[in-house]
């Protein structure tokens, strides 16, 4: 079986032009960076990626940190999302705390996408209480978005 080519995505850590490669095979998934993009400024100027659901809340994040995913459902079941949502809600969540810098996360802020890898370390609740985050790799970029991109 013949090797397969990786991507190569512009990295803003390279200089002008360089390239880094991305395993074809890569997980990618997008996140919102807080509630209309609110923490975005923050995430881009700390090399940070944020994520909510109430996962920084007493309840939640020991659940979180230990992989408690049903009674993670459970809670947001408790607090009156349907079952669907809860399930959603809590998939999104483990994907988060799981990932050990193997998925790679993008997100869109003004006229680009941007895109990074987490460095694996655990979740840390936010100082303002609202959601966790975890420090990114150092893999990271941008690209800006133009009208006569496909």
């Amino acid at each position: 079986m013949a090797n397969r080519p990786s991507w190569l995505i512009p990295s803003s850590g390279n200089s002008a032009g360089a390239q880094d490669p991305i395993a074809p095979n890569t997980v990618v998934r997008y996140i919102k960076l807080g509630e209309s993009g609110s923490w975005e400024r923050e995430c881009l100027a700390k090399g940070l990626i944020r994520f909510g659901f109430g996962s920084s809340t007493a309840e939640r994040f020991p659940l979180c940190t230990t992989g408690k995913w049903e009674a993670l459902t459970a809670s947001f079941i408790h607090e009156g999302k349907d079952k669907g949502t809860a399930t959603r809600f809590t998939n999104e969540t483990r994907h988060f705390f799981e990932d050990n810098g193997s998925i790679l996360w993008i997100t869109f802020m003004g006229e680009c996408l941007h895109w990074g890898l987490l460095d694996g370390s655990p979740a840390v609740c936010h100082e303002d209480g609202q959601g966790v985050y975890i420090a990114e790799s150092g893999t990271a970029g941008r690209q800006p978005m133009s009208s006569g991109s496909p």
